[in-house]
Parts: C-alpha cells; structure tokens; sequence
C-alpha cells in the first residue's frame, strides 16, 4: 500500500512541475528548448572553433547575454552538451583561459571536430635539449596546454601539469600529489616526455596534457617515476586505442621504447616512454 501511495505522489509531482513548466513557456518566461541528435554531434568531446573572427562565449543562451570570453579561431574546448534554444543550435562549453576556468554558451555552427588551420608555432622535428631548456620550449608552445588541476578529482595543488613543468623549466624538481594513491614528494620529469610532448604536438597540431607526475593513479605508477603523461586531447583527433597505436608506431621510429603500451583510458591518452 505504500509504494501505491508513493508512486501516486510521484505521478501528481510530474504532472504539477509539467503545468508549471508549459505555464512558464506560454507566458515567454523560459526559452523552448529541444534536443535532437544532430544537437550532440559535439557533445562530451574536445572540439575547435572556425569562427574566423571568433566565437563568444556567453553566460546563457541568448545572444545578448554577457560575453565571458571571445575564443580566436583554432582555440579548444570540452563540449558538456549541445541543445537548441529558439533556434539556435547552443553548445555548453568548458575552457581554460590563463589558468581560469570559464563554463558558458556557444553557437555551435562554429564548432569544428577537426581542427582548423590556424598557423602553428615552428617545432624542430628532431627535439633537443637539457631538461629545463625543454620545459621551457612546451611552456611557449601555443600548440600545448597544461592544465591546472586534475581532471577525475578537481583537486587543485601543485602538482598539476602546469606546475611540473613550470618548476622543472626552472630547475626544480616535480611534486606529486598527496591523496588517494598519490605518494607525496617530488620527482625529476624524465627528458624522454618532454621530448614526446614537443613531437606528438609538432605531428598532430594542439594537445592538451592533463596529467603528468600529478593526481592519483594506480599504485607503482610511471607518473609517479617521471616516465609517464596523460593526453586530454591531441589534433582534434578523436581519442580512440586505435590512436594510440598509432602514436606508438610513430614513436618506435623516433627511437622510443614504452614502460608501458599507451592505452586509451576513457578520458585520456596515457603515454608512458623511455629511450
């Protein structure tokens, strides 16, 4: 009797929410909004933009709304969701702007899967250097970004990609993260994944690193050791194992050798080298 109870009350709930919401649309408080699968072809992806003189990204759906920031041609973004508001095809982006993480709306006509061709910082295809002076060249790499914060905990500490290789482009060695299964400490980043930073983006064009000695991994880790990072997107390629394997082949021929085969992990690209 009372699950009958329960779910009459469910019943009455929707039924009063849905009155509520048909009330709010006749009387032009709240946008119509539809979803189609042609809304989603960006959707939970990171996607470029080709709006030649850029797109902006707003604080709602609605052309006239505040523009949070105004995104050149070629910048990156994850795409949360895609839906149509009175019209217009909106996606709902997440970017990162000098360390600043914005989460607004964008017209996604102007989204692009592939990335398009904006001119590319000049990379030599044989990378050399000390490990400083290669810290540095990814530091004023356009085609690299680092992110500030680990993606699967949102912990904020100093030992996110940006910061390794801020303190390693200054002689300092790398700290690793303390929670979870993340040892604390600090570690010197390995020459090999600096290398393979600066020719995995010179091959395939923008790569968004997310991890490298930081965040909680499995125990015993490469990252932990230096040889190991993580790719959150690279080339506007979808990430896929087949691209890993790519990736590995190219790097055979460059003289690498793997602590471990890279692998797609559901959200990255992990990438782990040695010579």
């Amino acid at each position: 009797m009372k699950r009958k109870i329960t779910n009459v009350k469910k019943t009455a709930i929707f039924r009063v929410l849905s009155l509520f919401l048909t009330a709010m649309i006749l009387c032009g408080s709240l946008s119509v909004l539809t979803v189609s699968a042609a809304d989603n072809v960006y959707a939970y992806r990171y996607v470029g933009t080709n709006a030649p003189s850029g797109l902006n990204l707003r604080e709602s759906t609605s052309t006239s709304s505040r523009i949070l920031y105004t995104m050149p041609i070629g910048f990156r973004m994850y795409v949360w969701q895609c839906f149509t508001v009175n019209g217009i095809r909106w996606a709902y982006a997440d970017i990162w702007v000098d360390g600043t993480n914005y989460f607004g709306y964008c017209d996604s006509q102007y989204l692009a899967v592939s990335q398009p061709a904006i001119p590319a910082q000049p990379i030599p295809a044989v990378v050399t250097g000390n490990t400083s002076a290669l810290a540095q060249k990814i530091l004023n790499n356009r085609n690299i970004e680092l992110w500030t914060y680990h993606q699967v905990s949102g912990v904020r500490d100093n030992a996110s990609a940006y910061q390794n290789i801020v303190d390693t482009a200054n002689g300092r060695s790398a700290s690793r993260s303390n929670y979870q299964n993340a040892p604390g400490g600090s570690i010197q980043i390995k020459n090999e994944i600096l290398e393979v930073m600066l020719l995995l983006s010179d091959r395939y064009g923008k790569m968004i690193v997310t991890e490298i000695a930081g965040a909680s991994h499995s125990v015993n880790s490469w990252h932990y050791q230096g040889y190991a990072f993580d790719i959150g997107a690279l080339g506007g390629r979808a990430l896929t194992q087949s691209f890993a394997n790519e990736i590995k082949t190219y790097l055979q021929g460059q003289g690498y050798k793997f602590r471990s085969d890279p692998v797609w992990e559901s959200s990255h690209l992990h990438i782990a080298v040695y010579k």
